[in-house]
């Protein structure tokens, strides 16, 4: 019995050191120390998931977020390319890369444009009415446009309002211009106008008639402007608007040297 014992012992013992990565005769094992893995590497689920590749999925959805905040807060493309965005988006996923400014302006924005274009051509088609609204604009380096809104209500009898388009008008900015451009939209985004709302303008009216729209409205707000200037221009209006001008500068001037007024 007490053998047993013994060599029971000396078995644990030398199966202890063997487990340890040392030999029978003390000396480390070398062929150990080099397969065995480092535990602070494989165990760390950080420096684990730094390592693994970020699904494809997973940088198409992102991607197209970053389309959507582009398109829909008006920014540039070349925000891809700002430092500080692109250190913000690394904070919140380091293993997206982002593609070139390119790829936005010619895949991924389009792409989401056909997208949203495919279902706002299924409202319009599904809806009883649609009528529209348009007006031409100039912008600050003075080139033209035209720009198509459409409205109408839905099945669950909500009212929706789509910018349609927003195209450059190279033309002189006559009717027959303007209702080529209202035919070429109604084309496009395959739905019959009831009736259509612009200004008071007489190059719009013929365009309504071009584009074949049956009910022509002249804009509320634009026909008050038009009316509170004629009346702005009559005589006695325009001597009280003096005077009130006088008065409102002599409180300021009084007000401003600091002179309460008795």
């Amino acid at each position: 019995m007490y053998f047993l014992i013994k060599g029971s012992a000396a078995a644990a013992r030398q199966g202890s050191s063997g487990s340890s990565g040392e030999s029978s005769s003390g000396k480390p094992d070398e062929k150990a120390d080099k397969t065995a893995p480092d535990p602070s590497v494989t165990m760390n689920p950080f420096l684990m998931a730094g390592k693994m590749r970020l699904p494809q999925s997973k940088v198409n959805r992102i991607s197209t977020r970053i389309a959507t905040y582009i398109v829909d807060d008006m920014r540039p493309f070349s925000t891809t390319e700002s430092r500080q965005f692109r250190a913000l988006i690394h904070e919140c996923e380091p293993r997206y890369t982002f593609p070139a400014k390119a790829t936005f302006s010619e895949k991924i924005i389009p792409k989401l444009y056909d997208t949203v274009a495919t279902r706002v051509k299924n409202e319009l088609s599904n809806a009883d009415a649609v009528a529209w609204t348009t007006d031409g604009w100039t912008s600050r380096i003075t080139q033209s446009y035209v720009t198509v809104t459409s409205h109408f209500i839905n099945k669950e009898f909500e009212l929706c309002s789509h910018v349609l388009q927003t195209r450059d008008l190279e033309e002189s900015h006559t009717g027959e211009n303007l209702g080529a451009i209202l035919v070429d939209a109604a084309s496009e985004w395959g739905c019959k106008v009831s009736a259509i709302t612009t200004d008071n303008a007489a190059n719009m009216k013929i365009a309504a008639k071009v584009a074949n729209i049956p009910v022509h409205l002249n804009c509320f707000a634009h026909t008050l402007n038009l009316a509170s200037g004629k009346v702005l221009q009559i005589r006695e209006v325009a001597n009280m608007l003096a005077k009130i001008r006088s008065v409102v500068g002599y409180l300021h001037r009084i007000t401003t040297a600091g002179i309460t007024p008795e």
